[in-house]
């Protein structure tokens, strides 16, 4: 019986998709889930998405709004959601007939998680297929499950267009700040902190691959575009991020694609770092001093946290790479001495990091504390470091 299914809300932002609407939205209706609401947020659509929403009448629910953005228009019907379970569809992708109920079913059957997520099959504008699995393509064949916060700081794999998630921990993610980057991603790190995630092999979604994605297929300036939106969001979490949450390597991995990100939009923009990245000074001193404080107390890890923090905070700013530098070439020879003060160490540019990603990172590669270290990535590799959205 349907009264005894959680309703389920599906989301769905619009703006200028009129040619793709219809399908998306008769997808959600045709789910093999009978308790289903269907909200469509149309951001300021200016062809005709407002009149092919219309045209479904009662079925589903349309809420009009001034142009604000996917997050803006997210954060809408998100707010709107009457459901136990919410769930997100692009405007221009469709779902498979069993979509809400894998996800739904899995969270069921998992009530320490407060989001699920599922593969992607990615077509062509007319249908056909381009990649059987989106999360093979962008290499990750085996999707993370659990409590996995440090490992989506570097790069995210929970896509909006493949999620579900608990309304109860609405006012983790709700609403979407300014420095949220893209939504997908500000809603599986907020989720994170306070749940696992649980993945289901199952393709859940058709993602169409069009010219004016913002993702895959999407030209370098769109490219460096997703890139430059993402760092505030990606400074921010240095700052709000620490163990025992995550691990200083997870840390050190993000830090480096926060590096390679700023090298990539400088390298377009034929400018140097400094001028990419916002750069606060006054919170990187602050977090350099603590950090350093903790260190030579002997608290070493959180102490390094926040010399990560302070490197993130200002890219082009040279003592906290330094002693980072110098910090962990004492772990790895074993010792919990503290840096000596003063001492002379080679500094690592944020320049370098484009042609050698992994060259803070592999620092600690081998160190017995983090034995999950991943982080010999090549550009090509290194080049997958994006949130995955629409």
């Amino acid at each position: 019986s349907p009264f005894s299914l959680p309703l389920v809300s599906v989301v769905v932002p619009c703006f200028n998709y009129g040619r793709y609407v219809a399908a998306a939205v008769q997808s959600a209706l045709d789910q093999d889930w009978p308790a289903l609401e269907v909200i469509a947020v149309d951001d300021g659509s200016t062809d005709d998405t407002l009149a092919v929403l219309r045209s479904f009448g009662s079925a589903i629910r349309v809420i009009e709004r001034e142009n604000g953005g996917v997050n803006a228009a997210t954060d809408t019907g998100v707010a709107a959601a009457q459901g136990e379970l919410i769930t997100f569809l692009d405007a221009d992708d469709t779902w498979p007939a069993n979509r809400v109920r894998v996800l739904a079913e899995a969270l069921l059957a998992h009530p320490e998680a407060g989001a699920a997520y599922g593969d992607m099959r990615v077509l062509d504008e007319d249908g056909a297929v381009v990649h059987e699995s989106f999360n093979a393509h962008k290499g990750y064949p085996v999707a993370p499950s659990g409590r996995f916060l440090g490992s989506v700081l570097a790069f995210n794999c929970v896509s909006a267009g493949a999620m579900m998630v608990r309304a109860s921990l609405r006012d983790r993610f709700h609403p979407i700040p300014a420095h949220g980057g893209w939504h997908d991603w500000w809603i599986a790190t907020q989720i994170l902190r306070e749940a696992d995630i649980i993945a289901v092999p199952d393709v859940v979604n058709f993602y169409r691959q069009h010219g004016t994605n913002t993702n895959m297929g999407a030209d370098e300036a769109r490219t460096v575009g997703l890139l430059r939106t993402e760092l505030p969001f990606r400074q921010w979490a240095f700052t709000h991020t620490a163990p025992p949450l995550v691990t200083v390597g997870e840390l050190l991995q993000a830090l480096a694609a926060l590096d390679w990100s700023v090298a990539r939009i400088a390298r377009f923009d034929g400018v140097t770092v400094d001028t990419i990245a916002a750069d606060h000074r006054e919170a990187a001193e602050a977090a350099f001093d603590a950090g350093h404080e903790l260190i030579c107390t002997g608290q070493t890890e959180p102490g390094l946290a926040r010399i990560v923090a302070a490197a993130a905070h200002a890219p082009a700013w040279e003592p906290p790479r330094a002693l980072l530098h110098e910090a962990v070439a004492v772990l790895r020879d074993r010792s919990a001495s503290a840096p000596a003060a003063g001492a002379v160490v080679e500094a690592i540019g944020v320049d370098q990091i484009l042609a050698a990603p992994s060259l803070l990172t592999g620092w600690v590669a081998d160190h017995a504390g983090w034995p999950d270290m991943t982080l010999a990535r090549s550009e090509e590799h290194t080049s997958e470091l994006q949130s995955h959205h629409d």
